[in-house]
């Protein structure tokens, strides 16, 4: 901290100083940008408390006669202007090396200085040898690095806008992490097929794509979900003749296929369900069912065996679900999805020695 330049004071226009957000008035020639970490003393130990800068703008008072002498081309010399910034809190160190966010208040006229090398290499260079090299900060030249075991705990997300290498910047983690010792794990959700390059990057063992319908499994979609795709109501008779036909072949425990339950399906009669109208009005029910179920894309031709995700994650760091082949709909992919990640999720709860990092896209 010594020798760190002080670059202005906290001052609010409107009087407030929340500790979230820092309201800085500025010396003229600070030369602070936005992206800049700047730091004030912590009000009970002096640590650091580093906050980022959202906002660098001047601001001057309004005269009226200032723009009709604009207007007529004649400039207005007048010093009578002020720079402030605007900041984001990241929090302060404690002594495990921990981030911890600020509870007291900041007074107004707290001296803010900008942070030199010695502090930011406190904040963006984490200890031990589990981390991931990120990049590097332009503004004092340090790598930037990502302790992996707060990326394991605690998630990561990256923004942008369209174009700005979310994606290239996220294959550049998976890759780094799945290199490290001990490895990070990935299962990753590939809507567009752009993680396919890690498996040219990668050692052939390390990774594996797998098309995402290898993962399907009927027996665990839940019932309402083919009502979804047929679009009926749960009211309608002809889900109750589907309701009543997957009861009968669940208990008999055979495979939900198309051919097994166009069998089970003649074994459902009116009366099973209470259906008391014309024995012709229920025969039409009963071929609207079969059509669908002919048409239907959630329920598969044959018996299947699908790939457990778990297994794979214990044989591979990287495990890529290809969701960029195929003309089914999102929602037919959303229930395939939605397996995956339970079955991860749950085999996680129940053994405390597996684990991986879930990767998803917008």
């Amino acid at each position: 901290m010594d020798g760190d330049i002080l670059i202005g004071y906290t001052y609010s226009l409107t009087g407030e100083y929340p500790v979230e957000e820092l309201n800085i008035i500025l010396f003229r020639d600070s030369g602070l940008a936005k992206g800049d970490l700047v730091y004030v003393k912590h009000p009970k130990n002096g640590s650091p408390v580093v906050y980022q800068v959202t906002e660098v703008y001047p601001r001057k008072r309004v005269r009226e006669y200032e723009a009709a002498m604009l207007t007529e081309g004649r400039l207005v010399d007048d010093p009578d202007w002020f720079l402030h910034a605007t900041a984001y809190q990241w929090g302060w160190m404690d002594e495990k090396g921990d981030l911890r966010p600020l509870r007291h208040h900041i007074p107004p006229q707290t001296p803010v200085y900008l942070a030199g090398r010695n502090v930011i290499e406190r904040f963006v260079r984490p200890e031990g040898n589990w981390k991931l090299l990120l990049g590097v900060d332009p503004s004092s030249d340090l790598d930037v690095e990502l302790d992996v075991y707060h990326l394991i705990r605690q998630s990561c997300l990256i923004c942008g806008s369209v174009g700005s290498g979310k994606t290239t910047t996220a294959i550049s983690l998976i890759y780094r992490a799945s290199l490290l010792n001990p490895p990070v794990r990935f299962f990753i959700v590939d809507k567009d097929g752009e993680y396919s390059c890690l498996m040219e990057r990668l050692p052939p063992q390390t990774v594996v794509k797998v098309p995402w319908r290898s993962f399907f499994q009927p027996s665990e979609i839940p019932w309402e979900d083919y009502l979804s795709e047929f679009g009926w109501q749960k009211t309608w008779w002809n889900s109750k003749i589907l309701f009543r036909a997957l009861r009968n072949l669940y208990s008999t425990r055979s495979p939900v296929t198309k051919a097994n339950l166009r069998r089970t399906l003649k074994g459902v009669t009116p009366e099973s369900i209470g259906f008391g109208k014309k024995e012709t009005e229920f025969e039409s029910y009963m071929q609207q069912v079969m059509n669908s179920i002919n048409s239907s894309r959630l329920i598969p031709e044959t018996e299947t065996t699908p790939i457990d995700p778990v297994e794979l994650l214990r044989n591979h760091r990287v495990v890529i679900m290809d969701l960029s082949q195929g003309r089914d709909t999102w929602s037919q992919k959303q229930v395939v999805i939605a397996q995956v990640l339970r079955r991860i999720f749950n085999e996680a709860l129940e053994n405390k020695l597996f684990g991986c990092v879930i990767v998803l896209e917008r």
